[in-house]
């Protein structure tokens, strides 16, 4: 892994104007000789006679040689650049920038969305809250609640993922839904099983490492071990942080099969059954698919069969849309 390169910084030393390098050396003298000031009166005494010294160096007008003249014509505010002195302050409301006072600019949303964007900034996407505003065009939000597969969406799409009840189509190893639950005509559950199809003569796993993904509202509720599993003589390896037989990972999910007492190979047919339970899929379809990955059947010769299949587009479920594949 390259690591990044940090800037690096200048040697070249800061070039000081005569006023700047007297004002400086007037400080540095008052630090190294003088007690330190006792209070905010000294500090700014100090620094006006620091000050009044830069400025009569530079050849700015003295009054006699005695004090410096303050030069804060064009300024309503800030430090005038001849002898250290303030040229005035600004109202609570107001900022000062490059020696004059303006308004201070406003967050939108601090005053109930009124104000305009800070100057100089632009949202994410390059559109300026004006723009859009301008334009009357607010963001559209898709809604399929409803509808069936390919109806317009109400923002100029169709409503997809289109439901499937297989992942893959000739893949080793897929997703398949085997029976769907309904309450009050809604489909509120959903069994799956998942298959291996090997063909004859191929090498077949002796213990598997299997991720699936998971998204939408949805929860595993019962896994059980297929027949192509039981008959091999493997178990599923709990999770030994939460005795689940599953390891979960945000929206994946590993289910580990393998036996410490055989090394029998897994035919093909169904290794797991998971049972779901389903949400409110009115806007939201629920999507399964197996994460393919290298190293997810042992030994290698028998991982070499998942590689090379079809693009799998994973099972969706979506009860508010008419249901096929």
């Amino acid at each position: 892994m390259r690591t990044p390169l940090l800037p690096q910084m200048s040697s070249r030393p800061l070039a000081l104007s005569s006023a700047s390098s007297a004002l400086l050396l007037g400080l540095l003298s008052l630090t190294a000789c003088d007690p330190p000031p006792t209070d905010s009166s000294s500090m700014h005494k100090a620094g006006a006679e620091a000050g009044a010294e830069a400025g009569a160096e530079a050849g700015a007008p003295s009054g006699g040689g005695e004090s410096c003249i303050p030069d804060c014509e064009g300024r309503s505010c800030g430090v005038e650049p001849r002898c250290g002195q303030s040229c005035g302050e600004c109202a609570t409301s107001e900022v000062c920038e490059a020696g004059l006072c303006v308004a201070e600019p406003t967050l939108a949303g601090h005053d109930g969305g009124a104000s305009s964007p800070v100057a100089g900034t632009e949202p994410v996407g390059g559109v300026s809250a004006g723009s859009s505003a301008q334009a009357g065009a607010p963001a559209c939000t898709p809604s399929c609640t409803g509808l069936s597969c390919g109806d317009p969406d109400g923002c100029g799409g169709t409503c997809s993922p289109c439901p499937r009840s297989v992942s893959c189509d000739g893949c080793a190893l897929r997703l398949r839904v085997v029976e769907l639950g309904e309450v009050a005509g809604r489909v509120s559950s959903a069994r799956l099983a998942l298959e291996l199809t090997l063909p004859e003569g191929a090498p077949h796993p002796e213990m598997a490492d299997i991720h699936i993904s998971l998204t939408g509202p949805a929860l595993i509720g019962r896994v059980g071990l297929g027949e192509a599993t039981l008959n091999a003589q493997k178990q599923l390896v709990p999770d030994p942080a939460t005795g689940l037989p599953y390891r979960a990972s945000g929206e994946r999910y590993s289910f580990m099969l393998l036996s410490t007492q055989n090394t029998n190979t897994i035919p093909s047919g169904e290794l797991l059954i998971l049972e779901l339970q389903l949400g409110d899929t009115g806007s939201e379809p629920v999507v399964l698919n197996v994460i393919h990955r290298e190293q997810t059947f042992a030994p290698p010769s028998a991982d070499l069969q998942l590689w090379g299949a079809p693009e799998s587009e994973g099972v969706v479920i979506w009860p508010a849309l008419s249901q096929g594949e």
